[in-house]
């Protein structure tokens, strides 16, 4: 028995068996990639509530996000934000000494070095000597912390020190830029335990599916005959609200992606009332849909389709925003 899905008040088959198992293959994937991102979450926790002291090498599959060196000290600190680690090495890769800090909620851990001293943030700071690791402090963190904490994400620099790192390994380079040796040295396959490739894998299949979706709702839109006169004020009023929705839509879409290129505005929150906006109308669309005859019917599903649309298109471009603007 073939699948069965129900579109816009329209029942649709797959054209073949090859597109139903195309579909549920796709469906399979995007849970699958939301699932698997969720897991290696997870196994990134590292939640050592003893914060006081030192301790062995934190072992992680958790993506390197920053590394800073201390000429002073000469030490090499490599910073685990989803495991709210750091592991501290000397020039010559041997570990030294590691620390990390209970995990929160949510929010991110931050890390940076200042005046002698290692912070690590998550609501509250955590101080620690830089070249022992001795603990010293914890306190509720302050606004002057968290911005050191960014500007020195920002700006830290291992410029001269031919010291890099990747999301997996850190190295030290010659002139040439050739690896000469490894302060982390992890397994390739450690870039594939990642949730991006789970967010990713659910991205493209959920683009794929809308595509789809959004191709067959195109193509009935076209079957749609609708006779004006028929229609009463109820349905003229949704296919006007319906218009003027999908208009919202698209405007945002297009400045979405404008306004940061030409003036750093980021408007992604906008996005919020315009989807709570479509599913309230849609919820009140559904309750007195069966009032309609046939061509009221078609009027407001013809906008209703486009509208839907633009919500998907409205939705993608956030996304791309967010990726590409942060």
């Amino acid at each position: 028995m073939s699948a069965e899905y129900n579109v816009f008040g329209q029942i649709y088959k797959p054209k073949n068996k090859f597109q139903s198992v195309c579909l549920s293959i796709l469906f399979i994937l995007f849970f699958a990639g939301v699932i698997y991102s969720f897991i290696v979450l997870g196994i990134y926790s590292n939640d050592n509530k003893d914060y006081r002291h030192t301790h062995d090498e934190c072992k992680t599959y958790a993506t390197v996000s920053n590394v800073a060196y201390d000429e002073g000290s000469r030490l090499i600190y490599v910073f685990y934000e989803d495991a709210h680690a750091v592991n501290v090495y000397d020039i010559s890769g041997d570990f030294q000494w590691s620390v990390s800090i209970p995990k929160q909620m949510n929010g991110v851990t931050q890390f940076y070095l200042d005046d002698g001293r290692m912070f690590l943030i998550w609501y509250k700071t955590y101080i620690y000597d830089a070249k022992s690791g001795d603990f010293i402090d914890k306190h509720e963190s302050t606004d002057a912390e968290i911005d050191k904490a960014c500007d020195f994400e920002n700006n830290n620099s291992l410029d001269g020190t031919g010291i890099d790192f990747d999301l997996i390994d850190v190295y030290i380079t010659d002139n040439d830029g050739a690896v000469k040796s490894y302060i982390v040295n992890r397994p390739d396959y450690y870039a594939l335990i990642n949730p991006f490739a789970g967010w990713l894998v659910s991205f493209t299949s959920g683009v794929t599916i809308a595509s789809m979706a959004i191709f067959r709702a195109l193509n009935h839109t076209k079957k749609l005959s609708v006779d004006k006169e028929k229609c009463g004020n109820l349905a003229k009023c949704f296919s006007v609200w319906y218009k003027f929705l999908t208009a919202v839509c698209m405007t945002y879409a297009i400045a979405n992606i404008v306004l940061p290129i030409i003036s750093s505005i980021v408007i992604l929150h906008i996005i919020v009332p315009i989807g709570i906006l479509f599913i309230v109308s849609g919820w009140i669309y559904a309750v007195v849909y069966r009032r309609f005859n046939s061509d009221e019917k078609n009027a407001v599903r013809l906008w209703f389709i486009r509208c839907f649309i633009a919500i998907g298109i409205a939705f993608i471009s956030t996304i791309v925003s967010v990726v590409a603007f942060g």
